[in-house]
């Protein structure tokens, strides 16, 4: 620590000059003034953190080390020096940095400035500054700047907060371990015992409608494939008396339409549909309604037309009356020209006012000819329209005729009995394999729809594997696992299977929920063992292990927990 100071720290210091006692005190306010605030030792909070090691290494005995002194003179050096400090008596003291060993301090009283050494401002700096909160110089009596703190009680500190934090962290990563290992995917597997399913029994081949036996060509034992025809049926066609009276009821109805718009056309008023038995009465005037819009429909068309005519009619009559106006205004231009022509020869007129009404002769010959050739125009558009009216009303009854026709004669044919209809049935195998047993019917004879023809057994029945098991252990089963079963009891040759699941459905043993089980149901493919295809025990088991697929092991310790 000598090297800070340049001098011994525990060297007799001179004492300071009397001007100067004052210029420590200006000091000690203008440190309090700046923000220089004083910790619970005395030393400015805000060089704590920057000379707590130089201070923390330097032992005080009441006074202030000189090394704590350069660190108030730095401080005040930061502090945008020089001061002024002004007292109440009128006094001020100028306080500068000169070194960094020593501070300049201008009063009142010297009439130069004091050059005070840190080691003699360490030497009374004890009298000088006191804790927070005084504002007077003391002695050396009172409270100290510093006090001693023991070394072991700091390291006990020290040490208590390291575990502290250690075993915070140690606690941080065994719960992340543990939170990641509960994140991490495992594969599970489903092992049970399960048992052999007994052969399945033949399915039943029946009669797919009623009739007579045709003809049947079945052996017991013989192979069958699906869609294969074994025999016909002649089955009659049922006739539905609803169905029936329907169609003569619809057929009625058509008939009754078009002879009630036959009517209106005639009378040229609207249309009145006749009573239909087996007409309910919503359909009733759903059909008259029909039958006035229809109606409604050709009237409009034909009042378009008859105005189209009108209105050519008139316009006929028009060009007419200007026609003859034009004739007799000609008629009476042309003996005046013919009056004229000997007086133009004697030169009794002008030839001018002879060419004149000339022009207007050969004018109102034109204009007749156009007024003419109008009239003949309208005179055909009326004949077109005249047409075009008879053709829709040709038309609409044309067309009524036929409709009813057509439902009169179809009306004829469903009122007389009709001779039962037939239509040949096939009978089909339903899939392959083996006729097993053959039914005792004869060909011509009835048959009944629904009855058993036949059995049919597949040629190699597969065998299946059952499993019941409790439903929260088989909760990750789904269709279509595969996995492998063997026998729980291995002998020489044992076979070992894979297995498909092939359905997975409540097994209830009971009314409480923990009574409740699952039934899982596996096809079978022989994978080694001896040669031979399986025979049917009721009395072995088989141990059967089922790949289920990923689950996390947070969900795995979660289902485990809920189980106990």
């Amino acid at each position: 620590m000598e090297g800070l100071t340049g001098q011994d720290a525990g060297a007799p210091m001179s004492p300071l000059p009397p001007s100067s006692m004052r210029g420590i005190e200006a000091i000690k306010i203008l440190a309090r003034a700046r923000g220089l605030l004083f910790d619970s030792a005395g030393v400015p909070a805000e060089l704590d953190s920057i000379h707590g090691t130089a201070l923390e290494e330097v032992g005080h005995a009441g006074g202030l080390s000189l090394v704590a002194s350069r660190c108030l003179l730095s401080a005040l050096a930061a502090a945008d020096l020089p001061a002024i400090a002004r007292f109440a008596d009128g006094g001020y003291v100028v306080i500068d940095v000169a070194t960094a060993d020593s501070v300049l301090l201008t009063t009142t009283e010297s009439e130069s400035p004091d050059i005070v050494d840190v080691g003699q401002l360490a030497s009374v700096w004890t009298d000088m500054l006191w804790m927070p909160g005084s504002e007077h110089v003391g002695n050396a009596t009172e409270q100290p700047l510093f006090e001693d703190r023991p070394t072991s009680r700091r390291i006990g500190r020290i040490i208590g907060w390291s575990v502290l934090v250690m075993a915070l962290v140690m606690v941080f990563a065994g719960m992340s371990v543990v939170a990641w290992m509960g994140l991490q995917p495992v594969d599970t597997e489903f092992v049970a015992i399960g048992r052999m399913v007994p052969d399945p029994a033949p399915a039943s081949l029946v009669a797919p409608a009623s009739g007579v036996l045709r003809s049947l060509s079945l052996t017991e034992g013989k192979a069958v494939q699906a869609g294969e025809v074994i025999g016909e049926i002649d089955s009659v066609v049922p006739i539905n008396p609803d169905h029936e009276r329907a169609d003569i009821a619809e057929a009625a109805v058509g008939a009754a339409r078009a002879s009630a718009l036959l009517a209106a056309l005639n009378a040229d008023a609207p249309p009145v549909l006749r009573e239909v038995p087996d007409l309910d009465p919503v359909r009733r005037a759903i059909e008259q309604q029909h039958l006035i819009a229809r109606f409604e429909d050709y009237r409009g068309k034909i009042a378009a037309i008859n105005a189209e005519a009108e209105q050519r009619r008139v316009e006929r009559v028009a060009a007419e009356e200007l026609a003859a106006r034009t004739a007799d205004a000609l008629e009476a231009i042309r003996k005046q020209v013919a009056e004229m022509r000997p007086l133009l020869e004697q030169g009794i007129i002008s030839r001018n006012s002879f060419l004149e009404k000339d022009a207007r002769r050969t004018e109102l010959e034109r204009e007749l000819g156009r007024h003419r050739e109008f009239v003949v125009e309208r005179a055909r558009a009326m004949e077109g329209l005249e047409a075009r009216r008879r053709s829709i009303r040709s038309e609409l009854e044309r067309t009524l005729y036929v409709e009813r026709d057509e439902f009169a004669k179809l009306l004829a044919q469903l009122r007389k009995p009709a001779p039962p209809q037939t239509r040949m049935v096939t009978i089909v195998a339903p899939l392959d394999g083996i006729v097993r047993r053959i039914a005792p019917l004869e060909v011509g004879k009835p048959i009944k729809q629904g009855e058993e023809v036949a059995g049919i057994a597949p040629p190699t029945p597969p065998l299946e594997l059952e499993v019941i098991t409790d439903a929260a252990e088989a909760f990750r089963v789904k269709p279509g696992q595969i996995g492998r079963a063997t026998l729980t009891v291995p002998m020489a040759g044992s076979p070992e299977l894979a297995v498909r699941v092939a359905s997975v459905a409540e097994h209830a043993t009971g009314p409480a929920p923990r009574q409740r089980s699952t039934r899982i149901r596996l096809l079978t493919e022989k994978l080694s063992g001896s040669s031979g295809a399986l025979a049917y025990d009721s009395q072995a088991t088989w141990q059967v292990r089922l790949q289920t697929g990923a689950e996390m092991m947070m969900d795995r310790w979660i289902r485990q927990w809920q189980e106990r």
